[in-house]
């Protein structure tokens, strides 16, 4: 639930590194035993920062990058590489704000200075990063775009139009480079207490009671680099899957030794090879929907309503359920013996390790926890959370321990983070 990542012998690339989440995301990979690569425009916050991790005994290099200068980007490209000899982790995250201004009357040198920063500095980066990459045949990248590049505001035209150009340049660049191994990925923050949120508040153009009031978890917080290669996986492919597989290729779980899963004339056996023209199934099969069952108050607290999905069977172990959490309902702790991947279909809900680690999860989040670790999951104290549960079992058992009911105290303790 809480990955460690080891990035010893591995190169890290962060621009835009002296402060604010360029600073938490260099620090954390370097915790993490990467060779890291500092980049920004300010040659003396730069160099405070270097020192700063040179003395806490991290491998890093300081780079002073305008982003906006291509001739630069590439430079920072190449001393990198002579100097580790390689790239494998890039987070493009230079940007600069504008002050708030009507649309008709913001300067076209604004939305220039905007733009040549905030897109073409990450199409930049990414493009001289990937000129690396793709002699290695591996490596991620993670463009810094904005929730400003989901939504409109009025006053920032400009901030909001270069955020929205790194989802579009992102979205092409991953489809482009995930055949050949590299992962390009964007990341949308929020308000975060960084000097550049800081000197907007100070300068009255961010109303601090109004960003606060945005923030479903209240005050806007420091950035965590360790919530950045958390959240889009920057670890490489190869030491995830243990292996990449080509693009498009779907894997099948089939029975083993089983010679035919659907019903017709024409399906592949170990003996007879498929014929990919004909190949149809020839009569409609429907699983029957299983009743919705109320869960045992043993394992949890508060109203939770379990649809078993898939049980465990000789040929796959697999055993799935859809369950629905009440506000204020959740698990015991517990833990699987083979772990647990939890995928978000409705509402707002905790994943709770006993760290006091909190993931707060979404509609659309995924969640998997790792075997034996103790966590408790459930909806949130104002909000229903549907998810699905799968895991690995038996006919005879799903594997799970259950523990001890999770306190009141720890329940709020939970809301509150």
């Amino acid at each position: 639930m809480n990955p460690t990542y080891d990035f010893t012998d591995q190169v890290a690339l962060v621009t835009g590194a002296s402060s604010g989440m360029g600073l938490a995301a260099a620090t954390a990979f370097a915790e993490a035993g990467a060779a890291v690569v500092l980049a920004d425009i300010s040659a003396d916050a730069l160099h405070a920062a270097t020192d700063t991790l040179t003395t806490q005994g991290h491998t890093v290099l300081g780079v002073t990058c305008d982003v906006s200068d291509e001739d630069a980007v590439a430079a920072m490209r190449a001393r990198t590489v002579s100097t580790f000899g390689r790239l494998d982790m890039a987070f493009n995250n230079a940007g600069i704000q504008a002050p708030p201004c009507d649309a008709a009357d913001e300067p076209g040198d604004t939305f220039d200075q905007v733009s040549a920063v905030n897109l073409r500095g990450v199409w930049a980066c990414m493009k001289h990063e990937l000129k690396q990459m793709r002699t290695q045949g591996s490596g991620a990248i993670v463009n810094c775009s904005s929730l400003g590049g989901l939504v409109g505001l009025p006053g920032r035209a400009a901030y909001h139009a270069s955020k929205h150009g790194v989802i579009g340049l992102t979205r092409s660049a991953a489809l482009e480079y995930a055949p050949r191994g590299i992962r390009i990925n964007a990341i949308c923050p929020g308000t975060f207490a960084t000097p550049m949120v800081e000197h907007m508040i100070a300068s009255g153009e961010l109303d601090e009671a109004d960003a606060v009031a945005d923030q479903p978890i209240g005050t806007p917080r420091p950035p965590r680099g360790d919530r950045l290669h958390r959240a889009v996986a920057l670890q490489p492919g190869r030491q995830l899957r243990g292996g990449r597989r080509p693009a498009r290729r779907r894997r099948i779980h089939r029975p083993v030794n089983s010679p035919a899963t659907f019903q017709g004339d024409n399906i592949a056996t170990a003996d007879t090879p498929r014929n990919r023209t004909t190949d149809r199934r020839t009569a409609m099969e429907l699983t029957p929907v299983t009743d919705t069952a109320k869960a045992p108050e043993k394992a949890f607290t508060g109203d939770v309503y379990v649809t078993p999905i898939k049980k465990a069977s000789e040929g796959s172990r697999l055993i799935a359920s859809l369950v629905r959490f009440t506000p204020g309902a959740r698990t015991n702790w517990h833990s699987h013996a083979l772990g647990q991947t939890l995928h978000v279909t409705e509402g707002l809900g905790l994943v709770v390790g006993r760290d006091g680690t909190v993931i707060r999860m979404r509609a659309g989040d995924t969640v998997w926890t790792p075997p034996g670790e103790e966590h408790w999951h459930g909806g949130t104290d104002s909000t229903v959370m549907c998810h699905i549960a799968m895991l690995e079992g038996t006919a005879d058992s799903d594997g799970t321990t259950w523990l001890e009911p999770v306190t009141a105290e720890q329940y709020e303790i939970a809301n509150r983070t």
